[in-house]
């Protein structure tokens, strides 16, 4: 059954918006006797922290209550109920590089509530790999936003566009990439017929590749494709 804790909750609020600072952990008041002690944070991430704490004994249960401000106004959460003598809890969900405040708050016999001190805590930021390069996730956000640079590559032989090369001449084919990422090239040769040049992961510097040209004659192709649909092609004839 889930507490009502309205007058406790507005108090907190207010004891929120007014008390807290940036630091990562403060007493906002001396907690009272019988109710839990020593809470501490540890393991915290991008998404999820856990909390341990030293139970009184004297509740019939205890609830975990979490707070944030989102921006706006202060959003409030609570876990539980747990048993009398549970000590430790692991919050999931959580949002990224976003200051957080915690408390056990425990209920007696008598309908009494005794809350721990507020401890504070703060996410990480989430690095996202974006074709190689790294983002961190928008903070206050639900879900949160991740906005990736423009992939793109780039592909051409030694002799560019549209260039004349006879069967078994040398040939250098080239390309670049936007960033790290895997990449696949395709020659498809004058006949119709595919095959693949290269496929693999690229560091993000590109390359030269020497190769051979072969039958049969009339126009080849190479296309290139990468990340998030970036593609390039050339094309020359073979004689």
């Amino acid at each position: 059954m889930k507490r009502i804790l309205m007058s406790a909750i507005v108090l907190a609020v207010l004891a929120l918006a007014l008390g807290f600072s940036a630091e990562s952990e403060r007493r906002a008041e001396a907690a009272p006797q019988g109710a839990a002690w020593n809470l501490r944070v540890s393991n915290v991430g991008s998404t999820q922290a856990s909390f341990q704490w030293n139970p009184s004994g004297w509740g019939v249960q205890q609830w975990v209550d979490i707070s944030h401000w989102n921006g706006f106004y202060w959003q409030w959460q609570n876990a539980g109920p747990f048993g009398t003598w549970a000590s430790s809890y692991t919050w999931s969900g959580l949002l990224s590089n976003t200051t957080y405040y915690v408390r056990v708050n425990t209920g007696l016999w008598d309908g009494t509530w005794l809350a721990s001190d507020w401890v504070g805590f703060a996410t990480t930021q989430v690095v996202t790999p974006c074709y190689g390069n790294t983002l961190t996730i928008t903070p206050y956000m639900v879900p949160n936003i991740i906005n990736c640079p423009q992939s793109w590559v780039k592909i051409w032989t030694d002799r560019g566009d549209g260039s004349s090369y006879f069967i078994n001449e040398a040939i250098r084919v080239c390309y670049s990439v936007s960033a790290p990422m895997y990449i696949r090239i395709i020659d498809i040769l004058a006949n119709g017929s595919q095959q693949t040049f290269l496929q693999g992961y690229d560091d993000g510097r590109g390359d030269c590749l020497p190769a051979q040209v072969t039958p049969p004659a009339g126009l080849e192709r190479l296309i290139i494709y990468g990340a998030s649909g970036a593609s390039d092609s050339t094309f020359f004839y073979v004689r």
